[in-house]
């Protein structure tokens, strides 16, 4: 598959999120982002690799992506779903980025239903917590 460059990956994030109205706040930090629905935002890192890309791609999933008011997993997956839709190319480190995401909610939901709390992340459609590297 034919490597994308940096300034093609964060063009089309900004293309993405001007063409929707979606407001980015730029992380200085690379680990966590973030979308906020009801403010049309999100928060990520800025795009410097194909993994920054993905996350971006994956907080704008959580925007427009599919079950996004569903269960938390419904809504990772449907935000990851999206994200390798729209996708210019979908790389082998950004595979590797969605399952190591998954894995981190998935056990982060079996830890918080053992002791009978919410999953953290995620406050029900307005902060999703994600694309973090554990």
């Amino acid at each position: 598959m034919a490597r994308l460059s940096v300034a093609q990956m964060r063009a089309h994030i900004l293309q993405l999120s001007t063409g929707r109205n979606i407001r980015i706040e730029w992380r200085r930090d690379r680990d966590g982002a973030w979308a906020a629905r009801s403010l049309n935002l999100i928060s990520i890192p800025r795009i410097r690799s194909a993994i920054n890309y993905a996350v971006a791609l994956h907080e704008i999933g959580h925007l427009l992506g599919p079950g996004q008011r569903a269960s938390r997993m419904r809504c990772e997956r449907g935000a990851w779903r999206w994200a390798k839709t729209n996708a210019i190319a979908w790389l082998a480190s950004m595979n590797k980025t969605e399952r190591r995401s998954l894995a981190w909610c998935e056990c982060n939901a079996r830890r918080a239903k053992a002791v009978g709390k919410k999953p953290a992340g995620k406050g029900r459609g307005d902060r999703a917590q994600s694309a973090r590297t554990h």
